[in-house]
């Protein structure tokens, strides 16, 4: 009886064994508590940026300020170009002469200078020579030493229009090589005038692109200067710049 007993115990032990061979190892990985998957790091970030993102009200975002003192001005820069008549000229008139020493080479020179100043004084009584500086050099003509004299009268004159009636008279009376620069000298009204159309321009234009109609509330000058215009003789081209400031 024990060795029936015996036996069955042997063959229950041995049916359980290779029951339990039987069943595949993935068993237990089913019955067992799922893993919790983790995200990259890089992809946590993102999808963190992505929900905050997403979760703002945009009427939260505020405006990036605005630089200090810019707030409410505007500053609208104008021009102008007018064109006056000139007040003055310069009448340049070259002239020379040669002698066997350099005294009597200036003072050749200087005979010349007068003669040519008697023919301007008929045409302008106030016209006067600027100019003084005399230059004496030696030379060789046909092997002879002899010296030359030179100078450039500056003739200026406050009646421009007889400008080139003085060139002329210049040149009649031995000069040569001779130019007319005319001048502005009373530059103060011209001046005036210009910075004002320039004003008037920086208004129209804060009017037309801002749409300021409002007086700028300061106004600074940039530049004036005037010179000769090279198309109209006797004119003189003064252009002017100011920069004006107006609240917004």
């Amino acid at each position: 009886m024990k060795k029936k007993l015996l036996l069955l115990f042997l063959t229950l032990s041995l049916t359980c064994l290779a029951v339990a061979a039987a069943i595949p190892a993935s068993a237990e990985t089913e019955t067992s508590e799922p893993s919790r998957t983790e995200t990259p790091a890089e992809e946590r970030d993102g999808q963190t940026s992505a929900g905050s993102a997403q979760t703002d009200d945009p009427a939260q975002v505020k405006p990036t300020p605005r630089e200090s003192g810019s707030a409410g001005k505007a500053t609208v820069y104008g021009r102008a170009k007018i064109t006056v008549s000139a007040d003055a000229a310069i009448v340049r008139i070259s002239l020379d002469a040669r002698a066997g020493s350099a005294a009597d080479a200036e003072k050749s020179l200087t005979e010349k200078a007068d003669e040519i100043m008697d023919a301007v004084h008929k045409i302008d009584p106030e016209a006067k020579d600027t100019a003084d500086r005399v230059f004496v050099y030696p030379v060789w003509e046909k092997d002879t030493a002899m010296f030359e004299a030179s100078r450039e009268m500056a003739i200026k004159c406050k009646t421009p229009e007889k400008a080139e009636q003085i060139c002329n008279a210049g040149k009649d009376a031995g000069g040569h090589c001779c130019n007319v620069f005319y001048l502005l000298e009373d530059k103060k009204d011209a001046y005036n005038r210009a910075l004002s159309e320039a004003k008037a321009n920086a208004e129209q234009k804060a009017e037309v692109l801002l749409g300021i109609a409002s007086a700028p509330k300061s106004v600074t000058e940039q530049c004036v200067y005037d010179y000769s215009d090279c198309e109209q003789k006797g004119m003189i081209v003064v252009e002017a710049t100011v920069r004006a400031r107006f609240s917004v």
